[in-house]
């Protein structure tokens, strides 16, 4: 796999085409894409499969940093307000494991394109929440998390597209 976070240099001779997570279109008239709205550089452009989806090889891709970062921010801000106060019944459920209570409890936040959901592979893993008493105590990032593997680009459930797109939008204006 190509090197994470190192942007393609100006004087690169290989051409680099950018995967962001917004369209120029979006962006106003004198502004171009941010930094953080760039998913990462491909090396090649991606082939199409059968089905006419584009397939991007994980060995041409090169992660940008600066979106990794908005991500896991856009994550760490989605799991605490989505997951503060839970229900007393269902923390007790969640925190007994084995008949023994665990304090805290650590549970993944999974990449949607992983199928195995019990035993999700570690570049499938966004990062780790812990929770004491229906809390968050805090949200640790994974760094052998990758944006783009052999299952295709990563897929962000619904709520954390959300923010995360309101967090990018931020840097366009």
């Amino acid at each position: 796999m190509l090197p994470r976070s190192i942007p393609p240099s100006k004087g690169e001779k290989k051409p680099m085409y950018c995967l962001s997570y917004v369209s120029p279109m979006e962006i106003e008239e004198d502004k171009n894409i941010p930094n953080e709205a760039i998913v990462g550089w491909l090396t090649e452009l991606p082939s199409k499969n059968e089905n006419g989806d584009y397939e991007i090889n994980p060995n041409t891709f090169i992660e940008n940093d600066a979106f990794v970062e908005v991500m896991h921010s856009a994550i760490t801000n989605f799991v605490k307000s989505k997951m503060t106060n839970v229900d007393e019944h269902e923390s007790v459920a969640l925190e007994y494991i084995n008949g023994q209570l665990h304090y805290p409890l650590w549970s993944n936040v999974v990449d949607d394109t992983e199928q195995c959901v019990t035993r999700p592979s570690p570049e499938h893993i966004f990062g780790s929440i812990s929770t004491l008493e229906g809390n968050i105590i805090e949200y640790v990032p994974n760094f052998a998390f990758r944006l783009v593997t052999n299952q295709g680009v990563c897929e962000l459930s619904q709520g954390i597209e959300e923010e995360l797109l309101k967090k990018i939008k931020q840097f366009c204006t």
